[in-house]
């Protein structure tokens, strides 16, 4: 990334990171690891299953039955936060080079289409079957055109948890108009900061769509500026970023889980995403870890993130429902069934990733290219 890296070194990281491009919730069937990635597929590893974890406390705690572990775990919403500063690094450090090349926007519309769609369509098919086998009726057409399609103005309702897909929509097409024309980008990004401004002091534009208008997309921001960060400048990264990072997110996670802050307000987006920032910062200017069993097993974790956060909703679902109507166990402390729900969406998304996920993902590529 620095311009006193050699050639071959540079290469190598450009074609991790590129292999590892899905950003945010959205990983790519990554193997292997290298050099300064490691730690940021750790990090999304770690975030897909306290995410995980976070929605199978809070499911529990539907009956007021976990009050304790969902204090514990309340923070987990913010791996949403991580995962977002992760997508606005990773495409800026990928696609860098594709700015202001109308050429390659297919190129980038391919890749991101391979990472998004293939996966998500199984996960809407899947949910979409589950709702007919239990007898419920099928959402309307608007429902069902707007989460088919993730467009970042319409309020998505099938699958669970698909939201942060459409915001993760609305930052590829603005990256995917800068490398279609600078120019127009500019104009883009400049109308987008004046309603979301306009919005958020004086209220003047009250009906700009929720995705749009919601401050989570400065996360992506704050990845985009760490990327040029560690690309322009990387020398001048401070050496504490890492640590500084972890300090201030589970200072953060301390004060949502004591009640001292509302985690789902504006002012958490800023709490969570500026060590987020730091935590990517100081992991990308790292050297690799060393290998061993535990780091497999993180970066395995990382390289299924996608397919935790997409099915973890499924998996819970189905393994609660099992649970309850099994006489033997549905009477005992509903506390003995989060080892279940936290074990089965996690390996449950693993074997997707491995069985799915991955398979797509090579057929997609070797049909677009």
């Amino acid at each position: 990334m620095s311009s006193t890296t050699t050639k071959p070194a540079s290469k190598t990281l450009t074609q991790a990171v590129e292999r590892q491009a899905g950003a945010g919730i959205t990983l790519p069937p990554q193997p292997q690891t290298t050099g300064r990635l490691e730690l940021i597929q750790v990090g999304r590893g770690v975030a897909a299953c306290v995410v995980a974890l976070y929605h199978c406390a809070r499911h529990l705690n539907v009956g007021g039955h976990a009050p304790h572990l969902m204090s514990l775990l309340q923070f987990g919403h913010a791996g949403v936060d991580l995962f977002f500063v992760i997508s606005g690094f990773v495409i800026t450090h990928v696609h860098w080079g594709d700015l202001g090349r109308p050429d390659r926007l297919r190129h980038y519309a391919a890749r991101r289409y391979q990472r998004v769609f293939p996966l998500y369509l199984v996960a809407f098919a899947a949910t979409l079957a589950l709702v007919l086998v239990a007898g419920h009726g099928l959402p309307n057409t608007y429902e069902l055109i707007s989460s088919a399609t993730l467009l970042p103005v319409l309020p998505s309702v099938v699958v669970t948890g698909s939201w942060t897909l459409q915001h993760e929509m609305g930052f590829y097409l603005c990256f995917g108009a800068a490398i279609a024309s600078r120019r127009v980008a500019v104009l883009i990004i400049a109308a987008w900061v004046a309603a979301f401004v306009l919005h958020h002091t004086t209220g003047f534009w009250p009906t700009m769509p929720e995705r749009l208008a919601a401050m989570y997309n400065l996360e992506f921001v704050a990845g985009l500026l760490a990327a040029l960060w560690l690309r322009l400048s990387p020398a001048t990264v401070p050496r504490w970023a890492l640590a500084a990072g972890v300090a201030g997110f589970t200072a953060a996670a301390v004060a949502e889980g004591t009640g001292m802050m509302n985690g789902y307000a504006d002012p958490a987006r800023l709490a969570y995403g500026l060590p987020s920032f730091l935590l990517i910062l100081g992991a990308a200017s790292r050297p690799g870890l060393r290998p061993g069993f535990l780091m497999r097993v993180l970066t395995g974790l990382g390289a299924a993130s996608y397919s935790i956060y997409l099915f973890q909703f499924l998996f819970i679902g189905l393994v609660w429902q099992v649970w309850t109507h099994l006489p033997v166990i549905r009477d005992l402390n509903p506390l003995a069934a989060f080892p279940a729900l936290g074990l089965t969406a996690i390996l449950g998304g693993c074997l997707v990733s491995r069985f799915c996920e991955y398979p797509l993902l090579a057929l997609h590529r070797s049909r677009m290219g």
